[in-house]
């Protein structure tokens, strides 16, 4: 197996885990868990309910979400306050697709979903947006890349944060493993500035692996090197090109 006794230390968060261990396993790594951020729905709807009555109003022309936390997120609500999410009359677009098996997950279905999961193509996919009204309900730390875009086409858009994202101090649990550790999969921007700013050096024999260029460029721009970075930007992406490095690595040893 191509990960035999390989150890990959995982930082996302609980919500995240099951399948990304399972997918480490499966290949013969083993998978050490530390959640290095901690989700965190917003405590007032007053605000963010005026508009989501406005999608089953028909008044939005875009539902946008760019991740599966937002999905989860807003639909729970919607069901608890005696919505269906079904009824929605606005189109959804969403980012990558952990986001659309999460939208599937509710019996809806993604009327647009780019094919490089990142938010300027996903405004790229949205065609003409001129006097389109567009609702984007994402984290309070989302990238603004995306409205701006939008705007700029010529679209009304409500950008709502439904959840912040808490970075947690993972120093002490990293002081005992960081040694031992083969890869790190830093799998969001958030996720790289919790493991940089909790540990002191990088050992030079661990990998640096990253889920797309905006969290590489966040790992670079605090001064680290970025060893991987996955063409197709999901976890199972990224595990992917760790399989082709691992592959380089052992057909060069055999020179």
């Amino acid at each position: 197996m191509i990960f035999l006794n390989k150890k990959f230390l995982i930082l996302r968060p609980n919500e995240h885990i099951d399948n990304s261990v399972k997918l480490i396993k499966e290949k013969g790594g083993i998978a050490i868990v530390i959640p290095s951020i901690r989700i965190i729905p917003t405590n007032d709807w007053s605000f963010v309910d005026i508009h989501i009555k406005k999608l089953f109003e028909g008044f939005y022309d875009w539902l946008i979400f760019t991740s599966p936390n937002g999905v989860e997120i807003v639909m729970k609500h919607i069901l608890d306050i005696g919505l269906n999410p079904k009824n929605i009359k606005s189109k959804i677009a969403v980012i990558g697709p952990s986001t659309l098996q999460k939208l599937k997950n509710y019996g809806l279905k993604a009327d647009k979903i780019p094919s490089s999961f990142i938010s300027e193509s996903l405004a790229n996919v949205l065609g003409d947006v001129k006097n389109l009204n567009i609702l984007i309900l994402r984290s309070s730390i989302g990238r603004k890349t995306i409205v701006d875009i939008l705007q700029l086409r010529g679209a009304n858009v409500v950008d709502i944060p439904v959840y912040d994202v808490k970075i947690v101090d993972i120093s002490k649990e990293l002081e005992k493993i960081i040694y031992e550790i083969d890869y790190v999969l830093l799998t969001s921007s958030s996720i790289a500035k919790s493991f940089f700013s909790s540990i002191k050096t990088i050992p030079n024999h661990l990998k640096i692996a990253c889920i797309g260029p905006i969290t590489a460029r966040t790992v670079i721009s605090m001064g680290f090197r970025v060893d991987i970075v996955a063409k197709e930007h999901t976890f199972e992406g990224l595990i992917k090109e760790v399989e082709e490095y691992e592959k380089t690595k052992k057909n060069e040893n055999k020179r």
